[in-house]
């Protein structure tokens, strides 16, 4: 992990940290809890799983809460 990491903030998309973030689309979406995997996103909470390849992207925040996989609080399921 980048030790430079600017947390709960959103960032321009230039590349990733494999770990769970939310990521804002260029179309304005933002969709939450989701975690990089070879050129994708992939939502890992929610009723919906959604695959966003990174071309979409357009910002990312990295969530602190999220290292505490607050998933199951969220949703009510565990991640993957």
């Amino acid at each position: 992990m980048k030790d430079n990491i600017k947390w709960d903030q959103w960032v321009k998309y230039d590349e990733y940290e494999k770990q769970e973030c939310d990521i804002k689309l260029r179309s304005g979406e933002i969709v939450k809890h989701v975690y990089p995997n070879a050129g994708y996103f992939e939502q890992v909470c929610g009723k919906t799983r959604r695959r966003i390849s990174e071309e979409h992207v357009s910002e990312i925040m990295y969530r602190k809460y999220y290292q505490d996989d607050i998933c199951e609080k969220e949703c009510g399921k565990p991640t993957f």
